[in-house]
């Protein structure tokens, strides 16, 4: 793994004379001035909800002045500190809102803010890590374009369904599989854009820290179809691994309940887990965007399988895609679906029609992204079913890979 350079310290001067002579004294200051971020969590004790599970950051001055944020379920609260100079300590109560912080003063250190916060969500661990990359200090190569360092990296990421979920059954959480691009910039900002396997499209944006761990969160306010909805935990890029670049653990979603939802409406307000998979995307010269596939034949080089969502049997279609992304369908006179896929994002889609009972005349949409590294090489996502009087619709799975 890459590491990353450390500014100097600051350095402060104080002169005292007398009419004999001039001293110079040089003080060091132990703060390291910039931008951190991490997460703040439901601490032990605590019943997790998306109400403490958040985004922290802030910026912090070379006298030790800390301008902070934190944000639950799309409330922002601000606040300030200042860290002692000898223990690092900041702690203040604030009405509701309380803070009681660390920030490592040894050199060499982890440069971490740990602590807690406590807000109307109880009380929350802390974990903030520094930023260290800008204009002068510029994120690794590794993580950026292949062969230019000055463009943005581009990682196909995917949110895969869990088998079980505690106190849920199948029909009770997604079956598919959330999808997403993430982006990383020379100057260490990450930003995702995607859609979790509910359907619902979301966004994040922060900085990358020193360590390559970036802090994501997920808070979708309330919308006409859902009540708000969080989704975060710590991703880490690793271009060491042989079938990764970047990936989480432990992945907390939150959605409440909301009557008469197109889908879920009981919700899982006690949360759901997932994790998070991808690679780096690249077009690739002479071959399709999909790796490891023969030669078109006549029993096809890859296969399209729909599982779960209401679906009474696994829908299986074989296929041939080129070298260019040509997708032959065998037989090409199959009108049961349709596919297209991109060769400059790695995001696929497309229509199906579905074994349930009573399918809607509209054939239900799919979406998938490409993964190109590894074992975990091939394309993922979800789709959601459209019976005709149906009391919800349900999230299934869809792969295209190699048969």
């Amino acid at each position: 793994m890459a590491t990353a350079t450390l500014p100097a310290f600051v350095m402060t001067e104080t002169i005292a004379s007398t009419a004999d002579a001039v001293t110079a004294h040089f003080m060091v200051t132990p703060f390291r001035a910039g931008t951190y971020t991490g997460l703040a969590n439901a601490a032990s004790g605590v019943t997790p909800s998306q109400n403490n599970l958040g985004l922290f950051s802030g910026t912090l001055t070379a006298t030790g002045s800390f301008s902070g944020r934190v944000n639950f379920a799309g409330t922002s609260t601000l606040f300030t500190a200042t860290f002692d100079a000898h223990s690092g300590d900041a702690a203040r109560t604030i009405g509701a809102f309380s803070y009681d912080l660390h920030l490592d003063l040894d050199d060499p250190g982890t440069d971490k803010i740990t602590g807690t916060v406590v807000t109307a969500g109880g009380e929350c661990d802390v974990d903030a890590d520094r930023c260290v990359f800008s204009v002068t200090n510029k994120t690794p190569d590794e993580f950026l374009k292949a062969g230019d360092n000055t463009k943005n990296g581009i990682y196909t990421v995917v949110f895969p369904a869990l088998p079980s979920q505690d106190g849920l059954t199948s029909n009770d959480y997604p079956q598919g599989d959330g999808i997403g691009t993430l982006t990383v910039t020379p100057l260490g900002v990450v930003s995702l854009a995607g859609a979790l396997a509910d359907g619902t499209t979301v966004t994040a944006s922060a900085k990358m820290s020193k360590i390559f761990a970036w802090p994501m969160v997920v808070i979708i306010k309330s919308t006409t179809t859902i009540t708000g909805m969080t989704l975060g935990g710590m991703v880490q890029f690793d271009t060491t691994p042989a079938d990764s670049d970047v990936a989480a653990v432990d992945l907390q979603w939150f959605r409440p309940a909301r009557a008469g939802a197109p889908s879920y409406p009981s919700g899982w307000p006690a949360g759901i887990s997932t994790y998070l998979t991808g690679a780096k995307f690249a077009t690739l010269a002479s071959s399709s965007e999909l790796p490891g596939l023969d030669t078109p034949n006549p029993a096809g080089n890859a296969v399209l399988e729909f599982q779960g969502g209401l679906l009474t049997s696994t829908i299986t279609k074989y296929l041939n895609i080129s070298s260019t992304n040509i997708v032959t369908k065998i037989p090409t006179t199959d009108t049961s679906y349709t596919l297209s896929l991109s060769a400059t994002t790695g995001a696929f889609s497309g229509t199906f029609t579905p074994n349930w009972a009573s399918p809607a005349l509209v054939k239900p949409t799919f979406k998938g992204i490409l993964i190109q590294k590894g074992d975990n090489q091939g394309g993922y996502g979800f789709f959601l079913s459209n019976s005709t009087g149906g009391t919800g619709a349900e999230s299934g799975n869809v792969t295209l890979s190699a048969p």
